[in-house]
């Protein structure tokens, strides 16, 4: 996350109105998942005991939350205060002891990468002497031969390491596809769409050579689609012709949602090369942002409105009002969407 994690819990609701919140919200101060893990088991631990602590208080009180609430006594207030507080120097401790850790960590870091940029420095000048030595010194042959291979050994140590072989991405694709033997056939129609598109914006290479650049181009494009893509099954527009399109047209864009199930769709399939070391790094996780507001706003409809279409007569011969009346009927129990429920019409038809 690029924020960093924060831990977050619900009050209980018999305690909300002593500890006076609904929620329980730390920020964990990084943005290393796995520091963030421990630190969030240790803010879990401390909250439990809170509730646990004010739950046991409420039980010997034998009192109502009413009375919790309205008549606690200043006495009884100072105890819980002080449960709060205890909690609150609790949670600064753990802060304090992770931040130091954090620090501890970037410092090794900053120490490993200078001692190795030092070795390598040394490593280059001692190269450098040592042909010095050969061409102007001019040693025996034994001495020649042992100059040379430290100089060799040097070279050696300098020269960065070969990247290890990766498959192609199309190759990859279809090894990756193997192994969706339960998907429908429509969420692997789904995957094959999404990984065109990343070979049509980024070319076919080796998975190793794909960068963020390539991922942030493929999702700027992306982000220019109209929000007609998709729609024609047989349209075999390339993606930079359709942004031509909507540029010319100036139309809207695709929702962020669509971009972000590409992005999702892509992560999954470099995680699954990433596990087997085929690939250096999964480039589509770190923060990417997408815009998942709703663009349309969905109103609720008015007792009027609702009266003015069920006395409305029937007027589609093809479809009976019994059966119209099933589906709008189970879309609203369920909360799903009609045009979901109309699409698959025939079926409903079939089993009424």
């Amino acid at each position: 996350m690029p924020s960093g994690y924060h831990f977050r819990r619900r009050v209980p609701s018999h305690l909300r109105d002593v500890l006076g919140k609904r929620e329980v919200w730390h920020s964990l101060g990084t943005t290393k998942r796995d520091m963030a893990k421990a630190y969030a088991c240790e803010v879990y631990v401390s909250t439990e005991k809170l509730f646990i602590s004010a739950t046991r208080l409420m039980d010997e009180l034998k009192e109502t939350e009413d009375f919790i609430k309205n008549e606690l006594s200043d006495e009884m207030r100072e105890v819980f205060e002080f449960l709060i507080k205890d909690y609150q120097d609790q949670i600064k401790i753990l802060k304090t002891k992770y931040k130091q850790q954090e620090l501890r960590h970037a410092l090794d870091s900053l120490k490993d990468a200078k001692e190795l940029e030092r070795a390598k420095n040394i490593a280059e000048r001692g190269a450098e002497l040592l042909n010095k030595t050969i061409k102007y010194v001019k040693p025996e042959k034994s001495l020649l031969a042992d100059i040379q291979s430290q100089i060799n050994d040097m070279k050696a140590y300098l020269k960065p390491p070969e990247a290890k072989p990766s498959p192609l991405f199309s190759e990859a694709v279809e090894t990756f596809l193997s192994t969706k033997t339960k998907a429908k056939s429509t969420v692997i129609n789904s995957y094959r769409e999404t990984f065109k598109r990343f070979i049509e914006v980024c070319e076919d290479k080796p998975l190793r050579e794909y960068s963020g650049e390539d991922a942030g181009l493929f999702k700027s494009l992306m982000e220019q689609l109209p929000e007609t893509y998709g729609k024609q099954r047989n349209d075999t527009r390339t993606i930079q012709e359709f942004v031509d399109y909507a540029n010319k047209k100036k139309l809207p864009r695709v929702s962020g949602k669509s971009v972000k199930n590409h992005f999702t769709r892509l992560s999954g399939f470099f995680k699954y090369f990433l596990l087997r070391e085929q690939v250096d790094r999964n480039i589509f996780t770190g923060g990417w942002q997408f815009d998942n507001k709703p663009k349309n706003k969905r109103v609720r409809w008015n007792d009027e409105d609702l009266k003015r279409i069920t006395g409305q007569s029937w007027q589609f011969g093809t479809i009976s009002h019994k059966t119209a009346s099933m589906i709008v009927g189970i879309a609203s129990y369920t909360g799903m969407r009609l045009d979901a429920h109309f699409s698959h019409l025939r079926q409903f038809r079939v089993i009424l």
